[in-house]
C-alpha cells in the first residue's frame, strides 16, 4: 500500500523572503534613521549655503530699513506742511545733529493770535516725534541756493543748535517722551501757513557712511530726496 505524501505548504512569508531585493522588517527597522555622518553632512551643506546667501539677505534688510527711514522723514515733514495750511499756524521741524531723533511741533516763533496756546490753551496740537534706527544719523548741510522768505529770515535769527523746552502735554501720546527731553536740536526749519518753508539741506547717513540728501524748497515748502552721495551711486 502506497503511503500518501503529505503536501507541505510553504510557511507564510517564505515566498516573500525568496524574492530578489526583499528585506525583512527587521532590516528595514534598522535603517529607519540617519547616521551621524549623514546629519553632519546636511549641517555642513546648510552652513555653506547660508554663508553665501546671508550677505545678500542682510543687504536687502538694510535697504528696507533705509527706505523706511527716508520715507518716515519725508512723510512727517509733508504732513506738517498740510497741517500748517489747514490750521493756519506755523510748524517747525528740528532734528538732532549727529543723532537719530527729530520732532515737528508748532513754531515757538509764533505769537499773538497765531499761537496755538492762545487760541485754545486746553487743546493739544498735532506733534510728531520720531527716532530712527541706530545705524542712521542726521547731519546738517549748507543749502546751495537760498531764496529769501519770511521763514528764512526768522530761522537766521535762531541760527545754531539749541535746547528747546517743549510743553510736556504736547508729548502725551508719544511713545517714551523722555527720549526727546534735554536734546540739543538743530535750528528750526519753519513751515509757514502759506505753504512756504525755510530753505534747508540735511543728510541721512547710513552705516556705510553713505549720505542720502534731503532738500527743503523754500517757496513750495516741500521736502525732496535728492539721492545718495559720498561715493554711492545716485538714485
Amino acid at each position: 500500500m502506497t503511503r500518501s505524501r503529505r503536501h507541505e505548504f510553504p510557511r507564510r512569508g517564505d515566498h516573500q523572503s525568496r524574492l530578489p531585493g526583499f528585506r525583512s522588517s527587521g532590516s528595514m527597522r534598522s535603517r529607519a534613521g540617519f547616521t551621524l555622518w549623514e546629519m553632519l553632512l546636511v549641517v555642513v551643506l546648510l552652513l555653506m549655503v547660508s554663508s553665501v546667501a546671508w550677505p545678500a539677505i542682510s543687504r536687502l534688510f538694510a535697504q528696507d530699513r533705509l527706505q523706511d527711514s527716508l520715507s518716515l522723514v519725508q512723510l512727517k515733514f509733508n504732513a506738517a506742511r498740510i497741517r500748517a495750511l489747514e490750521e493756519q499756524i506755523p510748524y517747525q521741524f528740528c532734528y538732532e545733529p549727529g543723532g537719530r531723533r527729530f520732532v515737528i511741533v508748532p513754531a515757538r516763533f509764533a505769537g499773538g493770535n497765531d499761537s496755538p496756546s492762545s487760541q485754545n490753551p486746553s487743546k493739544i496740537p498735532w506733534v510728531a516725534a520720531e527716532e530712527l534706527p541706530e545705524e542712521f544719523h542726521i547731519e546738517s548741510r549748507t543749502p546751495t541756493s537760498v531764496v529769501q522768505t519770511a521763514a528764512n529770515i526768522q530761522t537766521a535769527e535762531a541760527a545754531g543748535p539749541q535746547m528747546i523746552d517743549f510743553p510736556e502735554e504736547w508729548f502725551a501720546e508719544v511713545d517714551r517722551p523722555e527720549r526727546f527731553r534735554g536734546v540739543t536740536w538743530s535750528p528750526p526749519i519753519l513751515i509757514q501757513p502759506d505753504g512756504s518753508a525755510t530753505a534747508a539741506e540735511f543728510v541721512l547717513v547710513d552705516e556705510s557712511e553713505q549720505e542720502h540728501r534731503f532738500l527743503v524748497r523754500s517757496i513750495t515748502g516741500t521736502l525732496l530726496m535728492s539721492g545718495q552721495t559720498g561715493g554711492g551711486r545716485s538714485e
